[in-house]
């Protein structure tokens, strides 16, 4: 079976005032298909570089990245683009809606992209706010929700069209108990009836137990893995 994502050995190195600092120290994991993950560790041990260089926003130094056996840090940015579009799916930790569209704008620009018809991009839309809870508010544009809301709304924005791989930076962090299990239970059910896989960066300990594996990094490595308690 080959896997949903994989890195070997990947390092990343940023250049700060004319010196090398190295967040990454030679990485190397698997993501099966259907498979929950989740990054665990202290701020700055570089679980969100990790993140960003499976889905293609940044360049990994050194090492291999494959997305559905696919090797990426050889691909041209057309190219990896497409990857991103049609292989991956993003919840980011700051949101990342659009301001002049719409709840249900947001989420259906993406299925636009994707070829939906307008018509059953916005149908969708409107099925996945239901989903997140936020029925009745498909017309409401960003800076008419709350913090919770956007990212109710940017958690929807990410199932649509079921990626192959959804990468979830925080997902929880601005949800209550019972909104974060909402969210989780959502992202399960992908992971289960779709196959897709599912990498979440955390630190909320609530939703450990959603994890089929958790791997817990430190000073850009990670150190063990422990297995889910499903």
């Amino acid at each position: 079976m080959i896997p949903a994502a994989q890195v070997a050995n990947v390092t990343k190195l940023f250049r700060t005032g004319g010196q090398d600092y190295q967040v990454l120290r030679g990485v190397s994991l698997e993501i099966q298909p259907g498979e929950i993950v989740m990054l665990a560790g202290p701020s700055g041990c570089g679980k969100t570089t990790l993140l960003s260089i499976l889905g293609g926003v940044l360049r990994a130094t050194a090492g291999s990245v494959q997305i559905a056996g696919q090797e990426t840090t050889t691909l041209s940015e057309p190219d990896l683009n497409d990857l991103r579009l049609w292989q991956i799916g993003f919840i980011f930790q700051s949101h990342n809606l659009l301001a002049g569209l719409t709840a249900e704008g947001n989420i259906a620009a993406v299925l636009r992209m994707r070829g939906w018809s307008k018509r059953d991009a916005l149908n969708q839309a409107r099925v996945l706010l239901a989903e997140v809870n936020l029925a009745g508010k498909e017309q409401h544009q960003p800076g008419q929700l709350s913090i919770g809301q956007q990212q109710r709304v940017a958690i929807a924005r990410a199932l649509a069209g079921q990626p192959g791989l959804l990468l979830a930076d925080e997902p929880t962090a601005s949800l209550d108990a019972h909104n974060g299990q909402v969210a989780m239970d959502l992202l399960r059910r992908l992971s289960r009836q779709a196959g897709s896989s599912i990498l979440v960066v955390t630190h909320d300990a609530r939703i450990h137990h959603y994890a089929d594996r958790i791997l817990h990094m430190e000073d850009g490595q990670i150190l063990h893995q422990e297995g889910g308690t499903q």
